[in-house]
């Protein structure tokens, strides 16, 4: 009987030991997910300018409308906006963009780029070396200094240097157009909800009057 009620027992311990273990996977989940959105970027109003980085921030407008709350395992940390704050700005985490058709367009392009640039680097360090042979060779000289033997392939380095800044303005476009990808799309997202919860909060306020007169009808009986 004893060992029924043991075995009993041990399999309860174990149930609550695995419901505890998911919902805290669960948890994990969700704050991962949240803070893979991003993460809030303060400027507070110091002296020097100081910077706090915060996943999430909240507002409870019946404690106090005009205060921000940074979430905390024990509690909340509440700063004044007013007081306390210059900037607020939400950093979007960066986004899978390498399956996009136009990051693939940048992708080709860029490793063309750098495909003919490590060619013509190549070529020139064999041409470097014959020219610097024949600054003087058998007391014969055909480059008799540096920025003659440049001045042989002037057009062709000119292009090389055209192939370097055409390099710089693709990698230049490419992280503009990560960057921007993403504040794009969750901007767009984040306006549409907003959309959302004001309809709903429409929704939620339209017989507030009627409940108003109840509640005076109500009182004025009592």
């Amino acid at each position: 009987m004893m060992t029924k009620k043991y075995i009993l027992l041990s399999c309860f311990i174990c149930i609550l030991i695995l419901s505890a273990w998911s919902a805290n996977v669960k948890a994990q989940d969700t704050n991962a997910e949240k803070s893979r959105e991003g993460y809030f970027e303060i400027t507070l109003k110091t002296p020097v300018p100081t910077k706090l980085n915060v996943e999430e921030l909240v507002r409870d407008r019946d404690l106090n409308p005009g205060s921000l709350f940074r979430v905390k395992t024990g509690g909340y940390l509440s700063f004044n906006e007013t007081e306390w704050v210059d900037k607020i700005e939400f950093r979007v985490a960066d986004i899978p963009v390498t399956n996009l058709d136009e990051y693939k367009k940048y992708s080709d392009i860029l490793f063309t780029i750098n495909e003919r640039i490590d060619q013509m680097k190549r070529t020139l360090a064999s041409y470097d070396q014959l020219a610097l042979r024949l600054m003087n060779l058998c007391d014969r000289s055909r480059f008799p200094t540096l920025q003659s033997m440049d001045d042989n392939i002037g057009e062709q380095l000119a292009m090389y240097d055209k192939l370097l800044l055409m390099r710089d303005l693709v990698v230049n476009s490419m992280n503009k157009f990560v960057r921007e990808r993403g504040c794009r799309d969750k901007f767009a997202d984040y306006q549409r909800s907003l959309n959302l919860y004001a309809r709903q909060l429409s929704e939620l306020t339209r017989n507030i009057d009627r409940l108003n007169k109840r509640a005076i009808t109500l009182s004025q009986e009592l």
